[in-house]
């Protein structure tokens, strides 16, 4: 590819039109990987994607992938962001406040919602995963990625991916069903 061609089709982020274009492209989608892997509490996630986008904001010029490449970049600082939070806080959260936004995290998420009827134990359940695994978790049913996508995201084989998934449902599916009316069986 030419690459006056390529520098056209993807300017540099160290550009602000170009940093203000990813931001508006993906500002939401940080928020609800954010807010998920928060377990469900929006100020921690609203926190969590502010710093995530000054932490690239400052990081701008080093980033060399396109704007498309620009999401997976931004959902490794917002991991890494909660990541040093929980560090520093050292305190494990629990999930008290959720956001209208949680109604439209996708269709994989509502279904599971649906069938448990009680969104507060689902994120308190998907809390309890150990953070890879809820961060997979998430990559794929609030996300709604590939196991493909999730494991180049995060530098590990589809089947590591694949069965780190399976863990955290399994695991969830206990969790869930324990809380679940006996209803006469």
């Amino acid at each position: 590819m030419d690459v006056a061609l390529h520098h056209h089709l993807s300017p540099p982020l160290a550009d602000p039109a170009a940093f203000e274009a990813v931001y508006q492209r993906y500002h939401r989608q940080i928020f609800r990987y954010a807010i998920a892997l928060c377990g469900g509490c929006a100020g921690d996630a609203e926190d969590i994607t502010a710093e995530t986008f000054l932490r690239a904001w400052s990081g701008r010029a080093r980033f060399a992938g396109s704007q498309e490449q620009a999401l997976g970049w931004l959902l490794a600082i917002a991991r890494h962001t909660l990541v040093d939070r929980r560090r520093l806080e050292k305190v494990e959260r629990v999930s008290d406040a959720l956001d209208d936004d949680l109604a439209d995290l996708g269709r994989p998420l509502e279904e599971i919602v649906l069938r448990h009827a009680d969104l507060q134990a689902v994120l308190a359940a998907v809390h309890t995963l150990p953070l890879s695994q809820r961060e997979i978790f998430i990559l794929r049913y609030v996300m709604d990625w590939k196991v493909k996508d999730i494991a180049r995201q995060l530098s590990i084989s589809e089947n590591a991916a694949s069965v780190a998934l399976h863990r955290a449902m399994k695991h969830l599916r206990s969790i869930l069903n324990a809380k679940e009316p006996d209803h006469g069986r």
